[in-house]
């Protein structure tokens, strides 16, 4: 399976060499000397083949011989195999043991939110504040720990093997960029507290979604957006002259965040999680070209995208932090007093121009659940109760 984020053709006019670069969960960018270029697409590929693996599996649990046989039928979902009772016992326990492992469920309740950083954390969120929460609210584990330095006397960073289930990428850290790790905490109030201390909270989205073991749930939250990514021109000569018939294709570009989550289970309820968050942001780019002789004013796309792609442990119940995504946005405000700013020459003395530097980090917050029937059960009418108190208060 392909997941597109963003693709197409986006004009660049300071654009002076080629490169690539690919991987399974990847970025690729090419550039070209007259200013046009394809978008960054990101990707996730997963290539799985579940019955051949199964009827490889099974043959090499009752081994070879003429009166050994494995049949699998994908379509009608059936298993059929030949062998002797003791080896049908073992193909019978691992058929059992399979199917409650995949069909083990994980909700994942996220809150996205962006932080817009004050003036003292323009650095970046200062995570070393999360050692200074309550009793029970603990850092299990660590990425890009040691980029961050601690406030107050104890200092839960400072040595991340020392912690139990620590876990350190070196590149990250020498990056001073994205870090993730994992708490105990019932909910989420807890570090929106927090980062409230920090900067300008605001929630993005607070989706809730439920997916099977090793299978992936995607998030996306923003909108897709046409522009021009080919033009091409058609010359037809006739008997009057010669008519110019332009052909124009048009491409869909993502602006907005795109979440991908894939829950690994193991037998303790512990989960693995591959996490590959996405945020892209689009902006219209007016440029002229002359096609015959022609001018045409075309609107291109261009695209800035910030993303990340981790593996994170965490138990189930536990919150998993993801942040580092840091974006720079500039505001420009022009102000001027009625009419008087509109004078010529003197008209510069009541007119104002400013402009201010705005510096915001994304971050994810996880907190995924391992169910069974009854705890489905109790989860649903949880929200059904939730849902008749909003409508009572709507009333």
């Amino acid at each position: 399976s392909e997941t597109r984020v963003s693709s197409g053709n986006v004009s660049d006019a300071d654009a002076n060499n080629s490169s690539s670069s690919s991987s399974d969960s990847s970025s690729n960018d090419s550039g070209s000397n007259n200013g046009r270029l394809v978008s960054t697409r990101i990707t996730t590929e997963n290539d799985t083949d579940f019955w051949t693996d199964l009827q490889l599996t099974l043959e090499t649990l009752i081994g070879e011989g003429e009166q050994r046989m494995v049949i699998v039928t994908p379509h009608a979902g059936m298993v059929v195999v030949k062998a002797l009772p003791q080896e049908i016992d073992t193909v019978r326990e691992y058929l059992q043991s399979a199917e409650l492992i995949m069909r083990r469920q994980v909700i994942l309740e996220a809150k996205i939110l962006e932080v817009r950083l004050s003036d003292g954390f323009q650095a970046g969120i200062n995570w070393s504040a999360l050692g200074r929460l309550e009793n029970n609210k603990t850092v299990i584990a660590a990425q890009g720990a040691s980029a961050l330095s601690p406030l107050g006397t104890t200092n839960v960073f400072s040595e991340p093997a020392a912690m139990p289930g620590a876990t350190v990428n070196p590149v990250e850290n020498a990056l001073n960029g994205f870090f993730g790790l994992t708490l105990n905490l019932n909910d989420f109030n807890a570090i929106i507290d927090m980062l409230e201390t920090q900067g300008s909270v605001q929630v993005l989205s607070s989706p809730r979604i439920s997916t099977v073991n090793n299978q992936k749930a995607l998030i996306k939250v923003g909108q897709d957006e046409f522009f021009v990514t080919e033009v091409e021109n058609s010359v037809t000569r006739d008997v009057g002259g010669t008519v110019n018939t332009p052909s124009v294709e048009f491409t869909p570009f993502f602006s907005g965040i795109a979440l991908d989550v894939t829950p690994q289970i193991s037998g303790d309820e512990d989960i693995v999680l591959h996490v590959h968050p996405t945020v892209s942001e689009v902006v219209e780019q007016e440029r002229v070209f002359e096609i015959n002789g022609e001018n045409f004013n075309i609107p291109l796309a261009k695209s800035s995208i910030r993303e990340s792609d981790s593996i994170i442990f965490a138990k189930s119940g536990q919150v998993v932090v993801i942040g580092g995504l840091i974006q720079n946005a500039s505001n420009d405000t022009n102000a001027q007093v009625p009419w008087m700013g509109r004078l010529p020459g003197l008209g510069a003395l009541f007119r104002q121009k400013s402009q201010t530097q705005v510096k915001s980090e994304l971050v994810i917050l996880l907190k995924p659940k391992v169910i069974n029937a009854d705890a489905m059960a109790n989860d649903i009418a949880d929200s059904s109760l939730r849902m008749q108190r909003m409508r009572a208060l709507l009333k």
